[in-house]
């Protein structure tokens, strides 16, 4: 039966944390719940209300909007010590919750925090669908690299999935094929897309129905 739900959610920009207060919200009157954030993600949190606890996670260089996988690895090479020194603070603070359910939002943390203690975990993310629909990304947001970074999530993915782990894919379409009979092209090569257990698409997480919000002109761009 789970009794507390820890929420992951990773801090870098507003997008995840926007989502994870709504999962928060939907949450906590049913449940004791919990959620941790940093950088971005916990200021808007706490700017809207929410009593998040803070904590040194994961972050990158801010650039366009691109993010290199082995250009971070490398440059966090130095950091390494550090990173695992937060990690483990951020596993007491857990422990103190003693969560029997996590929910990570492309936090890796939470992830292996979850994994390490055979805790359930709900992994919310967008790489899987991010990969399925490579082709029809425009072109500034494609890069030489992706078919490689593919490749490391993948491993990352399959080696640390199981049978207590849900991965929750918000997509606008639905109708995706399953994630281990899909062939994709990244970068002009053809590469299988990860195994994973128990993946389920669902529908988009928001704060408000576009009813619900009011109307404002921001610009024929947007």
């Amino acid at each position: 039966m789970v009794k507390t739900i820890v929420i992951s959610s990773c801090g870098i920009g507003f997008g995840h944390a926007s989502r994870d207060k709504a999962v928060y919200d939907a949450l906590k009157s049913k449940f004791k719940t919990k959620i941790y954030s940093y950088g971005e993600g916990y200021d808007f949190l706490k700017k809207n209300g929410v009593d998040a606890k803070k904590f040194a996670g994961i972050s990158y260089d801010k650039r366009k909007y691109s993010l290199n996988i082995f250009s971070e690895l490398i440059q966090n090479i130095p950091r390494i010590g550090k990173i695992y020194k937060n990690y483990n603070n951020f596993a007491d603070e857990l422990d103190k919750d003693k969560p029997s359910l996590v929910i990570t939002d492309s936090e890796p943390f939470a992830y292996l925090y979850a994994y390490k203690r055979k805790i359930p975990i709900i992994v919310i993310t967008n790489v899987l669908s991010t990969a399925a629909n490579y082709d029809s990304l425009p072109k500034n947001l494609k890069t030489n690299n992706l078919s490689a970074q593919n490749i490391l999530l993948s491993g990352y993915i399959e080696m640390t999935n199981t049978k207590k782990s849900i991965f929750a894919e918000p997509s606008i379409d639905r109708k995706h094929s399953n994630p281990s009979e899909v062939k994709l092209r990244l970068a002009q090569r053809t590469t299988v897309r990860p195994r994973v257990i128990n993946l389920k698409y669902i529908d988009l997480i928001v704060r408000k129905k576009p009813e619900e919000v009011k109307k404002i002109y921001f610009g024929k761009d947007f």
